[in-house]
């Protein structure tokens, strides 16, 4: 793996705290080695919106986290990976990219999370969803299995 910069989609992170989830072991693997600087990766504010969203939420996990254990645990996070930003212009790139591919609904949430990579000079992804992103011909999709 490169130095480039790469960003964590929500799902590892989720998986990483999910122990229950069958791809906590991976995501645990990837989270330590992002903490640990073993590859460069950042996230976004967006995902830990997501993060705290699907963790807190009992329908979307046996053992939602309360909000003082799911805050604890991303103060963590964000000490220890970068927090990329988006910028006035990460609008008008968003909406440059929805029109580029025709993006409708919801698909405009991970259509903001590529123009938040690409104003901050990130090129890749690691996700357990590739599909989510492979309209995006800007941006690179990196399973977490691929990750050595």
């Amino acid at each position: 793996m490169n130095s480039e910069k790469i960003l964590l989609d929500s799902n590892i992170l989720i998986y990483a705290f999910d122990t229950r989830s069958e791809y906590h072991s991976l995501s645990s693997e990837i989270r330590k080695k992002a903490v640990e600087k073993l590859i460069t990766c950042c996230i976004s504010p967006q995902n830990l919106n997501e993060i705290y969203q699907v963790l807190t939420d009992p329908k979307a996990v046996l053992e939602p986290y309360s909000p003082r254990e799911i805050e604890r645990e991303l103060q963590k996070i964000i000490k220890r990976i970068e927090v990329i930003l988006p910028t006035r212009e990460t609008a008008a790139t968003c909406l440059q990219l929805a029109a580029k591919y025709e993006i409708k609904s919801l698909k405009i949430f991970d259509t903001f999370l590529v123009a938040t990579m690409l104003e901050n000079g990130v090129g890749q992804i690691i996700t357990f969803n590739q599909k989510d992103f492979e309209t995006f011909l800007e941006v690179r999709t990196i399973h977490p299995a691929d990750i050595r």
